[in-house]
């Protein structure tokens, strides 16, 4: 079991009289990722075959960085955050850590998804932190459609500002233009679409 701290969380195991103190939170957003370390300590007792200090175990955990794991951007003063978040239980933790984290002004969302994909129930899991949505198709033969997204949002009773495109540079340029300072974008529903926005973020950045 574990506990989170206000500055660190402690893990122990009674069964194999293991006990963790002062451990350094991770490096990556949302309380989640405790959840997700302490099952990694528990793994690596188990594979006792790896044999892992715990000075590497505090180190790993203070250094550790994955892209698009709640990755948060700055571009021209407006907050982006990018997450590959692309199920409902995945972008039900995204929610908890958008409202952990919460903007003055609107959410907006720059969103694309395949079509294995329960498409209804992602927009449940989210629908009351966002305001605007952008929604993209993906170009991929188990990309979904945009004019089918807007089909199932419409079924499940989205009210929202909602704007459909075919490509991914378009919809992250014209959804920024519409932002004001205080407002926030969040990239999610497909390992595709967070693929190009990073690429296309990082190029900004760096000719910016």
């Amino acid at each position: 079991c574990y506990e989170i701290l206000e500055s660190c969380w402690s893990w122990e195991c009674a069964e194999l009289q293991l006990n963790y103190k002062d451990i350094p939170l991770p490096n990556l957003n949302g309380d989640v990722q405790v959840q997700n370390a302490a099952a990694v300590l528990m793994s690596l007792q188990l594979l006792k075959q790896i044999k892992v200090t715990e000075e590497q175990i505090f180190a790993g955990l203070q250094n550790i960085k994955i892209s698009a794991r709640f990755e948060v951007f700055n571009i021209e003063g407006k907050e982006v955050i990018v997450d590959v978040a692309h199920n409902a239980e995945a972008v039900f933790e995204l929610n908890e850590m958008l409202m952990q984290r919460q903007v003055v002004g609107d959410d907006f969302a720059l969103f694309g998804a395949l079509m294995d994909k329960n498409i209804a129930s992602i927009y449940q899991s989210i629908k009351q932190t966002i305001n605007h949505w952008s929604v993209v198709s993906i170009k991929n033969e188990r990309g979904c459609d945009s004019g089918h997204i807007k089909k199932v949002f419409d079924g499940v009773g989205c009210l929202d500002e909602l704007s459909l495109f075919e490509d991914v540079e378009e919809a992250l340029n014209k959804t920024l233009k519409k932002m004001k300072n205080n407002d926030r974008l969040i990239v999610f529903g497909s390992f595709y679409l967070v693929a190009d926005v990073l690429k296309l973020l990082k190029n900004r950045l760096y000719f910016n």
